[in-house]
């Protein structure tokens, strides 16, 4: 006789919204030769700092690693997602991966100084990790919880 399949727990989606406090950005330049002829491989990304507006298991620092594609996914996990969580103490820490097109937009607002506040949808963290559903950037203070 086979042994009862374990069910999966299916995890709730929260969401919170956060006070985007800092940003920094980040360019990494590669070279290589492999195939013969120069290759120049061009890697982004900026990290948006902050406090949530309500905890997430006693946490309300974040940050929160934003990186273009050519063509972002949803990616094929147990949720569409657009990024992940991958550590929750002491800050939760993650990427998200956005289109070029998005990604300028959100870097235009931070360097203006109208990066205001980011909402974010995710699993509840298990062991530190969660996938995010989605996430949005606003000029705008975050509304109360």
């Amino acid at each position: 006789m086979a042994a009862p399949a374990k069910s999966k727990r299916k995890r709730e989606l929260v969401a919170r919204s956060g006070v985007v406090e800092d940003w920094g950005g980040h360019i990494f330049i590669h070279g290589d030769r492999r195939a013969g002829d120069g290759c120049r491989t061009t890697l982004m990304s900026m990290d948006i700092r902050g406090e949530l507006k309500t905890p997430v298991k006693g946490v309300t620092a974040f940050r929160l690693r934003v990186t273009p594609e050519i063509s972002p996914s949803s990616g094929n996990a147990e949720i569409p997602a657009v990024g992940v969580w991958t550590s929750a103490k002491p800050a939760l820490d993650g990427s998200v991966y956005l289109s070029d097109r998005e990604f300028d937009l959100v870097r235009t607002m931070a360097a203006a100084g109208k990066l205001a506040s980011i909402y974010v949808s995710f699993q509840e963290p298990y062991y530190g990790s969660s996938l995010i559903a989605s996430v949005s950037f606003s000029s705008d203070p975050p509304e109360a919880e």
